[in-house]
């Protein structure tokens, strides 16, 4: 999947692909062909490029959930009445079984890319890896980001992360994920108590304003 939007130069989030499982439900998937279709009918006066979702190993989901997606995709992709209407999109599904009912029902469109060289550095584009470069760089800096990461518990990163803060002298807040199931909702409101706004005397935020606001997901984390 990384490669296929690195390919054509795209950053994903997590609105833009769906990872299918025996749990994912109709809705599901028809939010991300929902948000395929009107992404299209936004304003293009402002050249933004049209998103690529995906829809990941559709194999994996249920029976039942499988022929209800099926009938989705012939109902918003392929009936004529829609077609007339429709405005360029990007789709993909990605399956490991070239025989599944979806993979079947949209068999035409079938394209083989070669991804071997790719034309984004997702990683470069997100976040800057060097410190040097990080504090060289003043217009439309990106985040610096180290990732400490072993595959043992009790290797000491903890104590590298505190050592390379005292040695750049910096002031950074870190936090340790210790799980391969990350909470979002909890992170989420862990770091909202840090928003520059919960120390500014001067804020006129509202709390209705602030509420939205903690609804964030963990694209805006990034």
């Amino acid at each position: 999947v990384l490669d296929l939007y690195k390919f054509l130069g795209m950053i994903p989030r997590s609105k833009h692909v769906l990872i299918c499982k025996e749990t994912t439900t109709e809705e599901e998937v028809e939010c991300l062909l929902l948000r395929t279709l009107l992404c299209t009918k936004e304003d293009k006066k402002q050249n933004a490029r049209t998103p690529l979702h995906c829809l990941v190993w559709p194999e994996k989901l249920a029976m039942r959930t499988l022929t209800k997606v099926v009938k989705l995709l012939q109902h918003m992709l392929l009936s004529q009445s829609v077609l007339r209407q429709m405005h360029p999109y990007l789709f993909v599904i990605l399956s490991s079984n070239q025989g599944n009912e979806v993979a079947v029902t949209l068999q035409q469109f079938k394209c083989t890319l070669d991804t071997n060289e790719t034309s984004l550095n997702v990683e470069d584009a997100l976040y800057t890896k060097k410190w040097d470069s990080f504090l060289t760089e003043k217009i439309n800096r990106k985040p610096f980001i180290q990732l400490y990461k072993s595959e043992n518990v009790g290797m000491g990163k903890t104590w590298r992360i505190r050592h390379d803060i005292e040695e750049e002298k910096l002031e950074e807040i870190y936090v340790r994920f210790n799980s391969s199931t990350i909470d979002w909702n909890s992170t989420i409101n862990k770091f909202w108590q840090h928003h520059p706004c919960q120390f500014n005397n001067d804020s006129k935020m509202d709390n209705q304003e602030i509420v939205t606001k903690k609804k964030r997901s963990k694209d805006d984390l990034v």
